[in-house]
């Protein structure tokens, strides 16, 4: 049977306070998955080209791909008026912090308690 998409959206991976990546946040009724976007070094050519293949968290890629059974969802901080970080914790005890919009949340919350 395939999934069922409940959330495709842009959103910000928190990986430490202050180092955020942007990329696509994807929620069906069975797994939860984030791609980060590739970071380019604008303004610096080709030595800028070689230095974003050569670090990891420049690459960009699959950061995130996990059955939704296996997690722990919770509702962290509040940012701003409409936004709010969901923390994501898996089986080995990583922890992701995304930004979500309060709107998203109906469209989630049959797969997520929060």
């Amino acid at each position: 049977m395939e999934e069922k998409v409940l959330l495709d959206k842009k959103a910000m991976w928190y990986k430490k306070k202050m180092q955020a990546f942007a990329g696509r946040l994807i929620i069906t009724d069975k797994t939860i998955s984030f791609n980060q976007d590739k970071i380019n070094a604008p303004g610096t050519g080709i030595l800028g080209a070689i230095i974003t293949s050569k670090i990891k968290k420049l690459k960009g890629g699959e950061i995130l791909n996990e059955s939704i059974d296996n997690l722990q969802f919770t509702k962290g901080k509040k940012l701003g008026r409409k936004s709010f970080i969901l923390e994501v914790e898996t089986p080995e005890k990583e922890m992701f912090k995304f930004l979500l919009d309060e709107r998203w949340v109906p469209d989630i919350e049959s797969v997520i308690s929060l």
